[in-house]
């Protein structure tokens, strides 16, 4: 089967120059692949500085690789003379973990969830307005709160004001880079029961970006780990906790408070 996203050998290399001092350049992907299907959802994990969000602002075009593939739905993204990647800009969509700082602090609800309609052009006023409001309420957000600003929601709220802004133009993956991270436990339990409820839905794939291992296993269908730019184990959630191969995994599992059971996809 011809998975929805397929990487192949991503390599991304930020030069560190400036006019008082050079440094050496920082290799933050290296010879990255990955796979994931439609309707699955990976958990990617690794520590600050591991390639994370680097390779999360690859997928969704905010940085430019310097070698590799990107393949989704059997299109190179990144092939010479393509312009795929505007035309599939609206099937990927990114969550960031800071909503407050990803949210236009004078925009309202309604104006934050329909402006990806307005850049895109979809829908009439009246169709962008009923879509804003049936988003709203997707995601568990009144729809009488749409004229709030968003400091006048609560962190889990402004989250789920996030999720309905990427969901809006109707994406075939979210990428999900340390969305949960930052809040309660009991809203991060709610968090994930929308998306685990969205995507049987609306049939999505997540990327699920987290230094938190316990939260991964709860989303996963497979787990990968990303050390130093390169992505070093992939298995399934089960297969990761009881059999780690690379000793960078076998590293994170032992400094976790407890071996945690996990439950989700399958697992017991």
């Amino acid at each position: 089967m011809t998975p929805l996203i397929e990487v192949r050998g991503l390599r991304k290399v930020y030069t560190r120059t400036h006019w008082w001092q050079k440094r050496p350049p920082f290799l933050a992907l290296d010879n990255v692949d990955l796979a994931i299907q439609s309707g699955q959802t990976m958990a990617l994990v690794g520590e600050s500085g591991s390639g994370k969000t680097t390779l999360a602002m690859c997928l969704v075009g905010l940085e430019p690789p310097d070698a590799g593939e990107i393949w989704f739905e059997g299109k190179n993204l990144l092939a010479p003379g393509a312009n795929k990647r505007a035309k599939v800009g609206s099937e990927i969509q990114l969550v960031f973990q800071d909503s407050a700082g990803a949210l236009s602090p004078r925009m309202s609800a309604a104006q934050i969830i329909e402006e990806p309609l307005l850049i895109c052009r979809r829908g009439s006023s009246k169709e962008r307005s009923e879509l804003v409001l049936e988003m709203m309420g997707q995601v568990g957000l009144s729809p009488t709160w749409k004229d709030r600003l968003p400091h006048q929601f609560s962190g889990g709220q402004r989250q789920r004001l996030a999720i309905a802004r990427a969901l809006v133009l109707k994406p075939k993956l979210v990428i999900l880079d340390e969305a949960l991270t930052g809040l309660d436990l009991s809203i991060q339990g709610q968090i994930m029961n929308l998306l685990l409820d969205l995507q049987e839905l609306e049939g999505l794939s997540y990327l699920y970006i987290s230094h938190n291992l316990e939260l991964a296993a709860q989303v996963a269908h497979e787990m990968g780990v990303i050390y130093q730019g390169r992505i070093v184990e992939r298995a399934s959630p089960s297969e990761f906790f009881s059999h780690p191969h690379h000793p960078h995994t076998q590293a994170l599992l032992a400094s976790m408070p407890l071996r945690l059971t996990y439950s989700a996809h399958g697992g017991g």
